[in-house]
């Protein structure tokens, strides 16, 4: 039988205290990958982009 499923690229970003090493950083963007991976039934390629927090607003504007 043949899923019907479809693969799907999925793209996050994610603010987090800037303060944080990279390691504590790089741990918490393979939870939400892995997280986001699981509600799609591993039918997805997550990258999750980390930004410190505040970074986003100030390049707005």
């Amino acid at each position: 039988m043949q899923s019907t499923r479809a693969w799907r690229p999925v793209d996050v970003h994610i603010q987090v205290d800037p303060n944080l090493s990279v390691r504590r950083a790089h741990k918490i963007a393979t939870q939400v990958e892995q997280a986001v991976s699981r509600s799609l039934d591993g039918l997805a390629s997550v990258v999750v982009h980390v930004e410190p927090k505040g970074e986003e607003d100030e390049r707005d504007g």
